[in-house]
């Protein structure tokens, strides 16, 4: 995965799409939405037009990622979670350390890691199908 085209697609807003919201569902909580938590996100939740980045920043205000991801949980248990939660694999090791360099240093927030995670999805010899498992 190419960080830098990763990073460089979330320098725009993405207008959130039913397929959007259900992959950071799953990257964030490990589940798919309910069909009332998917409606809020993308039709009630905003005054204007609703962004992507704004939902993922937002999840991280929810009780239940406050209880999933509590004070305490380090970056790396983390990564390694998004990456489970997406993938049903840990990370490699370079992705890892590259990964905790950006969220230890306060480069990405963790709602902006997700989305490059989901973003940079591939079918690649080395990591296995990760684009068709987050498609699935």
């Amino acid at each position: 995965m190419s960080i830098m085209i990763v990073l460089s697609t979330l320098l725009h807003a993405e207008v959130p799409t039913k397929d959007s919201v259900t992959k950071l569902y799953v990257a964030t909580f490990k589940r798919a939405p309910d069909s009332l938590g998917l409606n809020y996100w993308l039709n009630d939740s905003f005054g204007g037009e609703p962004q992507l980045e704004w939902i993922a920043s937002s999840f991280f205000d929810q009780p239940e990622t406050q209880e999933m991801y509590p004070t305490g949980f380090t970056n790396e248990e983390f990564v390694i979670a998004v990456y489970d939660n997406l993938f049903n694999r840990a990370p490699d090791q370079e992705g890892l350390h590259y990964w905790l360099e950006q969220l230890d240093s306060g480069a990405l927030e963790k709602s902006v890691f997700i989305l490059a995670v989901i973003n940079g999805a591939q079918n690649t010899i080395e990591y296995g199908n990760d684009a068709t498992i987050l498609e699935n």
